[in-house]
């Protein structure tokens, strides 16, 4: 069992057609707003391409993201078409709340049979103060908690 791919974004749409649009992709590091005294994003989506499933029915997985460690999404179930060899999961955090701004790493735990995996994929969080007046590049990291 192997991780192909992590998407992280604000949405995803799946089409009638069998395609996946992803809305508000973020790099490895990203804006997110003070709201008081918390970082708030409103929704988190994480798109994660799993291989080496073929004869497998179902796949388990959970999705922490640190310091949220005490506090994973529950256990998803998953059913699989057991001919192909990939899966798309799909975690979404809404809203998803930091304490700080900084490093924080997302930690995928899948179970497959008698398989488990874990994968970590570390982003950057920058706090951002919202403002008509101020220009993007003046409102990164100008918001001291409790000011």
């Amino acid at each position: 069992m192997l991780v192909r791919s992590i998407l992280l974004c604000e949405d995803l749409r799946f089409e009638t057609s069998g395609q996946i649009t992803a809305v508000g992709i973020f790099g490895e590091v990203f804006p997110v707003a003070w709201v008081e005294d918390r970082l708030v994003q409103p929704r988190l989506v994480l798109m994660i391409v799993v291989s080496g499933l073929r004869g497998q029915d179902e796949v388990e997985y959970q999705l922490f993201i640190d310091p949220d460690e005490a506090a994973p999404t529950h256990l998803l179930r998953d059913r699989h078409d057991a001919r192909y060899d990939h899966h798309i999961l799909v975690c979404v955090r809404e809203p998803m709340v930091y304490a700080a701004p900084g490093r924080h790493v997302a930690r995928l735990r899948v179970r497959v049979g008698p398989g488990t995996l874990t994968y970590e994929y570390p982003f950057e969080v920058q706090g951002i103060t919202l403002g008509a007046d101020a220009p993007p590049e003046a409102r990164v990291d100008d918001h001291e908690p409790g000011a």
